[in-house]
């Protein structure tokens, strides 16, 4: 993800305006597993440093800050989620895409191997989707000292060969177009899985970020819901992008994220009577109803970002529970600060890198300035990453010095931070209870 970048383009916009194949069907009418406990994991942007990595590197250090995961730590912090994730003891584990850093055929490969692989022996069922970052991607590389080495990204084929014990060889059907496909999850539940990523070779960098579902992936998607309701089972649908906005005017501040034509997306959805969508892209861990909608977008934060959530989901009778485990406050340091020190960094260095970047080519030299954009955008960030966002007294109170200061600023801090990172939409993000036949909230 990549979300400042566009944050920065909208700033200096209104500043400069202040200032002057065929469809493949598989017969599977046996559930693939029964379940009581499901997990949802995304963003894992998995980087194996031992491999690819000789420091010092520049090269590193520049594709580094341009995210905002612990991409040299992702190996130690992926072994110690996958172990929480074997304690939990789901029988599904979902993983809604950018499952490694930029799409490193090598990195998809161990990440199969040395974390999928052992929870799939034990009898969990796992399903993948690709996220933006993982086909076609022409920034893997090795970064060997001063010298950047490009090495083998994946193809579609190649995705789907390697995580072939991960839902494709599961699925009830494949979309001749896409990385799609559907499977039965239990008696009465099923997925669809939603290949909405853009990878063609030489597309811009917003086309890159942003995901679509095409006319006839849509055609193939409304065939196999109608098929998997009528066989008794509710439908939830797994993809990378969130199918609704989950801040006010985030197409408008951060575009990218939303998938396009979302609204006919979810109206669609609504029609056929699915309830929840489940998905990453943006690292922020939140819940979004739609239009008051028995519709529910549940987006899953990074699970190498910040809180390193996961999402955990229970089910008895009617009811679905859900919740959230993170890793805050894990005994372990990293480069001498503790791990929440050290995650909450990441998040400072990737917002920094992109304001310092930005700002002067468009005149905000200000020190001062800078250090304002940079305290109060990190803020804002890693509160709306954790969910349940709650704009304290002392923070309002902030920003609206800084706007008093800086006046030309006031349409980001009071836009994007004050009515958008810190206004949690509801229902709540982290806790909460539904009926997932019906998609009530159960209080």
């Amino acid at each position: 993800m990549k979300p400042f970048f566009s944050v920065i383009l909208v700033m200096t916009l209104i500043i400069s305006s202040l200032s002057c194949k065929k469809k493949k069907d598989i017969n599977q009418d046996e559930p693939v597993v029964k379940t009581d406990r499901m997990v949802v994991i995304s963003d894992l942007h998995f980087f194996d440093a031992e491999q690819l990595l000789v420091p010092p590197s520049a090269d590193f250090d520049a594709m580094a800050a341009t995210n905002d995961v612990m991409l040299l730590h992702s190996m130690e912090i992926l072994d110690k989620q996958f172990q929480k994730i074997q304690e939990l003891n789901p029988s599904i584990v979902m993983i809604a895409g950018d499952l490694v850093a930029n799409g490193e055929q090598i990195n998809h490969q161990l990440l199969h191997e040395r974390f999928l692989a052992p929870l799939i022996s034990n009898g969990v069922s796992v399903f993948v989707i690709p996220g933006n970052h993982d086909i076609n991607n022409p920034n893997a590389a090795k970064y060997n000292g001063d010298q950047l080495e490009p090495i083998p990204s994946v193809t579609a084929n190649e995705f789907a060969e390697i995580y072939a014990d991960c839902g494709f060889s599961k699925a009830v059907s494949r979309d001749a177009n896409t990385l799609s496909y559907s499977a039965v999850l239990n008696d009465r539940l099923a997925l669809i899985a939603l290949d909405v990523c853009h990878y063609g070779i030489g597309i811009d960098e917003y086309e890159w970020l942003s995901g679509s579902v095409s006319a006839e992936t849509m055609q193939w998607m409304e065939g196999q819901i109608a098929s998997l309701k009528n066989g008794g089972r509710e439908v939830v649908v797994m993809m990378h992008h969130s199918a609704t906005e989950i801040f006010a005017n985030e197409n408008l501040f951060i575009p990218g994220f939303v998938l396009e034509d979302n609204v006919a997306f979810c109206d669609k959805l609504v029609e056929l009577g699915v309830k929840f969508v489940f998905n990453g892209h943006f690292h922020s861990h939140d819940i979004t109803q739609y239009n008051q909608e028995p519709l529910f977008d549940f987006s899953v934060g990074s699970l190498t970002s910040c809180a390193c959530p996961i999402r955990l989901l229970d089910f008895e009778n009617d009811i679905m529970k859900a919740s959230t485990t993170t890793l805050l406050h894990w005994d372990q340091s990293f480069d001498g600060q503790t791990f929440d020190q050290y995650s909450d960094q990441c998040v400072t260095g990737y917002i920094t890198n992109y304001i310092q970047s930005y700002t002067e080519p468009f005149g905000i030299t200000d020190p001062v300035i800078i250090d304002m954009m940079i305290q109060a955008g990190t803020e804002a960030f890693i509160t709306h990453y954790h969910g349940d966002e709650v704009l304290s007294a002392e923070t309002q109170e902030q920003l609206n010095g800084y706007m008093e200061q800086v006046p030309i600023l006031t349409p980001i801090l009071n836009g994007l931070l004050i009515n958008g990172l810190y206004k949690d939409i509801v229902p709540q993000d982290n806790t909460i209870q539904f009926n997932f036949v019906t998609g009530a909230i159960v209080e």
